[in-house]
């Protein structure tokens, strides 16, 4: 997958970048049950689903990354729900473990 750039090297609102793939890959290879894919939207922009597997249960929970001018915005892909937007990859990813972590506990 490959984030479209601009002439200053800038990746453009809307586009998952290749680091922010690497990031969530890296993130994911420890937790057993977590899957990254980069998939594309209708008009071409690239985003993350992640998909969360509860241990326990076998419940599985699929999440959104998307590119947006305010940051990285997550959504909750069952509920339908925006969590929040925020600056980095790491942050999301960290957003997502403890909103599973979090529905594992209740």
């Amino acid at each position: 997958m490959s984030a479209t750039a601009g002439r200053d090297g800038a990746e453009r609102a809307g586009s998952v970048t290749d680091a922010d793939r690497l990031t969530a890959l890296r993130f994911a290879i420890g937790r057993p049950g977590w899957r990254v894919e980069a998939l594309t939207t209708a008009r071409g922009e690239a985003f993350l689903r992640i998909t969360t597997t509860d241990q326990g249960t076998g419940a599985v929970r699929a999440w959104s990354v998307t590119r947006t001018r305010e940051g990285l915005l997550v959504g909750d892909g069952t509920s339908g729900e925006r969590l929040l937007a925020v600056p980095a990859m790491r942050e999301a990813l960290v957003e997502i473990w403890e909103a599973t972590v979090g529905a594992a506990a209740d």
